[in-house]
């Protein structure tokens, strides 16, 4: 088998793998933010007024396009156009791009181990890319309609660092440039994630100046990092463009949004910068576990904000990292096959984690399509680690090594066989919750949206009791009361409905919906009353 033959096969399989995965969810109802963002979304539904509503300074509320993700909108905006409220467009959006991701990961990965090792290899990429397109952490991305996001910043990132490494070694300079910024600028209109890229890049080219057996800074060889600091020198110029685009989209971001973390507009959870950074490296081991084995995934994940480093879990999450940390640099220092790779793995995975997983508080601790991107490097690094461990040659000499291959070739089966499996709860919002809540008893939002779906298809009681238990968790909600309104209305109790909504009213003042049944049920109240008089 030829060179360009046996490209042409893996990049044949990186694209209908993930698509005969996710050919079963094109046909899946919206769900969850789902709603907010594209169902009840007027935003996306005028095309004449398109510019003024995907970059605006606005509270930024449920039913409103984020500002800060513009590009991201504009293709919701586009599925409306040609499909309206057909689910099917927006999915095969999400899969294509998925296809996208998973043929870019296999050329990264052969391009990593050429400029690493000077090697041209078919199996290993391959293995990263099946890996990473069947994974199951990769369902939120893919099948959950709003985490087009991550997929979309994902694909301009990888386009960017594949341009860039054309750039230094191609005449053809400034096309290659140009192509470079352009998709790290879609990188980060898609999502904020994409804000790592020139941080990566250096660091990529930190790893191309050394002589392919260990990370130029772990040498004792100075002139190597001299070497390094005059190639950055020269290319300074190239450097420069994409830090300028980062301190300009920072500026904006703070100046026109007041901030450069994300708002927090959920009623559901509230951090501080302390609470949120010390819970992180409890929730990044937890990403590290469903990496490894991907068990006690959930579409909502409730994590408690830690209050002091010396609480337990704060305590062994980093004790637990830091000892990764330095086994890693234990392996460099060694100088063993596949240790840049790995490393370079592991410096991709907490990098491309960091705008989620740092001091910056978000609404939620720990959601599993933030690991979209980082799950590259986490892989990169799994499987380097498994050949290296096994002492296959850098050169894919897989001959006498037949029960690895099998073995590794039954990984993608099983992340195939749970993606497959896993793909069924989002046919169905309330089995989805229904395992939100039973992981997390105490997730009052995941209770609230369980009965959300419940009472759609009219199963009152047992809807009120979601609400109730809502309530119980989290006294401060106003929605829940809001909803136990519309069941009491449907049950003819109308003064019971009445305080509900004015108990959601007090609670919250601004939610329309509770003031507008208010108003509706008074209404009705006074023509009943007119009625009865005449």
């Amino acid at each position: 088998m030829s060179k360009q033959s046996g490209v042409f096969i893996a990049v044949l399989i990186c694209l209908f793998a993930p698509f005969l995965l996710y050919l079963n969810t094109l046909n899946h109802p919206f769900i969850f933010d789902d709603l907010a963002n594209i169902v009840y979304n007027p935003d996306i539904k005028d095309l004449s007024s398109l510019k003024n509503r995907l970059i605006y300074q606005s509270s930024y509320g449920l039913g409103q396009n984020d500002p800060s993700r513009p590009f991201t909108y504009f293709t919701y905006t586009l599925n409306y156009f040609f499909g309206q409220m057909n689910p099917f467009g927006y999915h095969l959006v999400n899969v294509l791009i998925h296809m996208g991701n998973t043929v870019l990961i296999y050329f990264l990965t052969q391009i990593l181990f050429f400029l690493f090792y000077k090697v041209r290899l078919f199996f290993v990429p391959l293995l990263v890319a099946l890996v990473f397109a069947c994974h199951p952490l990769q369902i939120e991305v893919v099948t959950y309609i709003s985490g087009r996001a991550d997929g979309l910043a994902t694909f301009f990132y990888l386009f960017s660092i594949f341009f860039f490494l054309n750039l230094i070694f191609s005449q053809r300079k400034r096309i290659f440039y140009f192509l470079s910024l352009i998709s790290f600028v879609f990188s980060f209109w898609s999502k904020q994630i994409g804000v790592t890229l020139p941080l990566m890049i250096l660091i990529l080219e930190f790893f191309l100046d050394s002589d392919g057996s260990s990370p130029v800074f772990l040498s004792n060889e100075g002139n190597r990092s001299n070497s390094f600091w005059q190639k950055i020198g020269e290319r300074n110029f190239y450097h420069l463009g994409f830090w300028l685009l980062l301190g300009i989209f920072l500026i904006f971001r703070y100046f026109y949004f007041g901030g450069l973390g994300d708002r927090i507009t959920d009623p559901w959870e509230r951090w501080t910068r302390l609470t949120y950074a010390l819970t992180q490296p409890f929730v990044i081991l937890n990403y590290s576990r469903l990496l490894l084995a991907p068990r006690g995934q959930s579409i909502d994940h409730f994590i408690e904000p830690a209050k002091s480093i010396l609480e337990f879990r704060t305590f062994i999450s980093i004790l637990v990292l830091g000892s990764s940390l330095g086994a890693v640099v234990y392996f460099f220092k060694k100088n063993w096959q596949y240790s840049k790779m790995i490393f370079f793995g592991m410096i991709w995975f907490f990098l491309t984690l960091s705008p989620t997983s740092s001091f910056f508080p978000i609404n939620d601790a720990m959601t599993e399509r933030r690991l979209y991107l980082p799950s590259f490097g986490f892989i990169l690094c799994g499987v380097s680690f498994c050949l290296m461990i096994f002492k296959v040659p850098i050169k894919e000499n897989f001959k006498d090594k037949s029960f690895l291959k099998l073995s590794i070739c039954l990984v993608v089966f099983i992340f195939a066989g749970l993606t497959l499996k896993r793909n069924r709860f989002y046919e169905n919002p309330i089995v989805l919750w229904q395992e939100a809540v039973q992981l997390y008893p105490k997730n009052a939002r995941a209770q609230y949206n369980l009965g959300n779906h419940t009472l759609r298809v009219g199963e009152l009681d047992q809807a009120s009791s979601y609400f109730e238990n809502a309530l119980q968790i989290n006294p401060k909600l106003a929605e829940p009361h809001n909803n136990l309104g519309l069941i009491y209305l449907q049950k003819k109790e109308l003064k019971k409905a009445e305080e509900s909504f004015q108990k959601a009213l007090l609670i919250k003042p601004g939610l329309m919906v509770a003031r507008q049944n208010l108003e509706k049920l008074k209404l009705s109240q006074e023509r009943k009353n007119k009625i009865k008089y005449k």
